[in-house]
């Protein structure tokens, strides 16, 4: 696997697991969490959101499509 299928392969999963935090944040499960727990993963979504934004730069600039599976 060269580096950009590695690149791709990382934004990939990185989308899944942010989706998933997506998916999970409007759940009565997240809304029962303590504020603490709240604010953390607020703050992890952000810090994904960013990271994605990144890597998709990164993408762009080596001419390489993401699309997510």
């Amino acid at each position: 696997m060269d580096f950009k299928e590695r690149l791709l392969k990382e934004t990939q999963e990185l989308a899944v697991k942010l989706n998933g935090l997506n998916s999970f944040m409007p759940t009565p499960a997240f809304v029962e969490l303590d504020r603490e727990n709240k604010d953390l993963l607020y703050e992890q979504q952000r810090a994904m959101s960013k990271y994605i934004q990144i890597l998709g730069k990164r993408l762009e600039l080596l001419n390489v499509k993401f699309e997510q599976k």
